[in-house]
């Protein structure tokens, strides 16, 4: 999985080792291949066996969620990657919490927020957290301060 912001450009990257080198194509949601241009650019990068397919989408919106599969093939065998992107959301100075003990849903400053500390929020505040986007993750300024959107494997 990986993470990025609605309007910036991220980079899904595919690790093949293979040879002779393969050709590499990139579908979302296991549709068609993509098709590149503006929104979409594909590179690769080989050293002996190694290969590293690169899939940049540019201005990233709430389509652009969810399954990207990586699909990569020569004369000798073909494979398959899949990577999720999923949208990061930031939210402003104030925000919601809630108090697990009574369901109530209060106003906080930034430096108290603690939604990922909340196991099974009320129906009526999972709506407002993006409940109709599962790929949608909200994080306080404090969080994003710390935030790395490709952690180190």
């Amino acid at each position: 999985m990986i993470g990025g912001y609605v309007g910036s450009s991220v980079s899904l990257q595919c690790r093949v080792e293979a040879n002779p080198r393969p050709s590499v194509y990139w579908t979302h949601s296991h549709a068609t291949r993509l098709q590149y241009g503006s929104k979409y650019q594909a590179s690769m990068r080989s050293e002996g066996y190694r290969h590293w397919a690169t899939l940049q989408i540019h201005n990233v919106t709430r389509d652009d969620i969810g399954a990207y599969t990586c699909l990569h093939e020569n004369a000798l065998g073909k494979g398959r990657a899949d990577i999720t992107l999923y949208t990061l959301a930031s939210t402003t100075t104030s925000t919601m919490m809630i108090d697990p003990t009574t369901d109530q849903v209060t106003t906080t400053l930034e430096d108290y927020l603690e939604i990922s500390s909340v196991e099974a929020p009320t129906d009526h505040v999972a709506a407002d957290l993006g409940e109709e986007d599962p790929y949608v993750v909200v994080l306080s300024q404090h969080q994003m301060q710390s935030f790395d959107p490709m952690p180190s494997s």
